[in-house]
């Protein structure tokens, strides 16, 4: 899911071995045993801040609800990590999630 869209230019290039490392910040979304969406949550070190990177859904599973899902569990991913703000740096609007 996520590669198509780098070579597009909508997400921000990451190799295997930046994903590997950067793991934990994930989460994914799956149905029927698929993953259908994914997103970061990146805070800033030494700050209360953090982004929001890498938000997709697969095309089959858009308009569904599966993007308001994701956002809803890096919502809950912010507070826990006691983060008063995050934002993300959009290349493409957030619709059809």
């Amino acid at each position: 899911m996520i590669e198509p869209l780098e070579a597009e230019g909508v997400l921000v290039g990451r190799n295997r071995e930046l994903l590997e490392i950067e793991i934990d910040r994930f989460i994914v979304l799956e149905h029927d045993h698929m993953i259908v969406g994914c997103a970061a949550l990146c805070p800033f070190p030494g700050t209360r801040v953090g982004e929001l990177t890498c938000l997709v859904v697969h095309s089959d599973y858009r308009n569904t609800g599966c993007g308001d899902t994701l956002l809803k569990h890096i919502e809950a991913k912010a507070k826990i990590r006691d983060l008063k703000n995050y934002s993300y740096s959009p290349h493409m609007p957030l619709t059809g999630l």
